[in-house]
């Protein structure tokens, strides 16, 4: 087999919560891979535009654009509950919220949050603090390290994790994050994403066994101390099994999957590597597709309305 003449372009996320991942991936010094740090949405957009040939991206954002997206089943970021890192910290109750600014950072986040509070809250773009945003809107939308360091001083009375709500909507975890690869660069790179897939799976099955060496190394990287990260990694899993299988199909189709064969209109395979059940793209009464406005995606479906979680908010405490 010929050696690549570039390098496989590979998004990494830096965040914490991505790093029982990343750390082992660094360590096997991969030749012929180059990674680019970045935010989620960063990294979705450099992705979809070509810049970069995989990454870990916004499960909501694979789902918008898997016409040009294989998706790559080695792993995810999910919560099976309270997830601590995405957050909405709010001077009034969640149920009572009726504006939000909302994080830049994270197209998944934002669209759960919408699912959550419905069609009728207003969203504005987060510029400052929470602190001067709470002067302004009932609550503020924080992902990963922004909201573990609010977690830990807050500035708002309120704080309500969206990985609990979600559970409880669904009764599913909340897949915020998927890996996959653009179509034009899977078939030509198999053999560089199938040892890139075997690195991720083990690493996480080595994190679940034994997560103090990423912990240790965790703490000497990020602003958090041990104790602190070793119980945050116990909130995440880092599978793409098959709870995690029917979370996506419920965040990005309205109906059961259909059966394997028998896509329908704009169809998409959403699990690539499995017997396939196309996904239908149409609006989710759990999943509308704007995250700011509510309206799903492709139109003219009308809006769904989305349940409200009856869990109640937290007061956030030091």
């Amino acid at each position: 087999m010929s050696e690549p003449s570039t390098p496989l372009r590979v998004g990494r996320i830096v965040a914490l919560n991505m790093y029982p991942v990343y750390h082992p991936l660094e360590a096997a010094n991969l030749p012929h891979v180059e990674f680019t740090d970045g935010l989620p949405t960063t990294l979705n957009r450099k992705v979809v535009d070509g810049e970069l040939d995989m990454s870990a991206m916004s499960s909501i954002e694979y789902a918008r654009h898997a016409d040009i997206l294989e998706l790559l089943p080695v792993g995810s970021i999910t919560a099976a509950g309270a997830v601590d890192s995405i957050q909405v910290f709010s001077r009034v109750p969640f149920d009572r919220m009726r504006s939000v600014a909302v994080t830049g950072h994270s197209a998944s986040s934002v669209a759960l949050l919408r699912v959550l509070v419905g069609p009728d809250v207003v969203f504005t773009t987060l510029t400052g603090s929470v602190w001067e945003e709470l002067t302004h809107v009932d609550g503020v939308l924080l992902i990963a390290d922004e909201a573990l360091a609010e977690m830990r001083a807050p500035s708002a009375p309120f704080a309500t994790d969206l990985g609990e709500r979600w559970r409880a909507l669904t009764g599913l975890p909340m897949v915020f994050a998927v890996w996959a690869v653009r179509r034009d660069v899977a078939d030509e790179r198999r053999h560089e994403l199938d040892q890139l897939g075997a690195i991720i799976r083990e690493a996480s099955q080595r994190h679940v066994i034994d997560p103090e060496p990423v912990v240790g190394a965790a703490a000497a990287r990020f602003p958090f101390p041990e104790d602190f990260i070793r119980h945050y990694f116990t909130r995440l899993s880092y599978d793409f099994g098959a709870s995690e299988r029917r979370s996506v199909s419920t965040c990005v189709a309205p109906a059961p999957i259909w059966p394997a064969g028998r896509p329908s209109g704009r169809a998409l395979r959403a699990f690539s590597n499995w017997p396939m059940t196309p996904v239908s793209l149409r609006a989710s009464p759990h999943c509308p597709t704007d995250p700011y406005t509510g309206a799903p995606w492709p139109p003219p479906h009308p809006t769904a309305r989305s349940k409200r979680s009856s869990i109640a908010p937290t007061r956030a405490s030091a």
